[in-house]
């Protein structure tokens, strides 16, 4: 006897669904260690706290599949700058005001990624906006002009490495 499902029910688990995408594989993984180890390496010798920040952008900019990596990449970086501008603004602007300076920003930069049309990378300058705004008072990791300094190295970081992926593939494909 087969089960019965509510159409409520079925409704609820189809959203849960994952939408069917290219597997992860080695490369990603390869790419993804090295970016955030080569980013943290990097802000090591300038100050330890700092790593966390040039990782994580790294991590957001690099993207699982390798043949739309470039230009994903390069949008993200785009729109980490965006975030990244917007929430240094932002907090200049509204100063001890953190909540509000969040709220605004992130209202800021999604407006901005849609009126740039760049809708795909609007997670990413979200990130960026909060890497830039919040800070913990009772241990602050870096001033926001050293946190801005880690999300553009780990962005550049990661783009370099895309492109040197993609350029070691299509050398590669040329030699078959």
């Amino acid at each position: 006897m087969a089960a019965v499902v509510s159409p409520g029910l079925h409704r609820v688990t189809s959203f849960l669904a994952p939408e069917p995408a290219p597997r992860v594989g080695r490369s990603y993984a390869i790419r993804i260690a090295g970016v955030a180890a080569m980013a943290f390496v990097l802000y090591r010798f300038v100050d330890a706290h700092l790593g966390i920040w040039a990782a994580v952008s790294a991590i957001v900019v690099i993207q699982p599949d390798n043949q739309a990596s470039l230009r994903n990449a390069a949008l993200r970086v785009v729109a980490n700058l965006l975030g990244v501008g917007v929430g240094v603004v932002t907090g200049a602007i509204l100063g001890d005001q953190q909540l509000l300076a969040l709220v605004t920003s992130l209202l800021v930069v999604v407006g901005l990624c849609r009126w740039l049309a760049l809708d795909a990378a609007a997670r990413s300058a979200c990130a960026a906006v909060a890497i830039v705004l919040l800070v913990d008072p009772a241990d602050v990791s870096g001033s926001s002009e050293m946190r801005v300094l880690g999300v553009v190295t780990g962005c550049a970081i990661a783009l370099t490495v895309t492109i040197a992926t993609m350029l070691a593939g299509s050398a590669a494909d040329s030699e078959r």
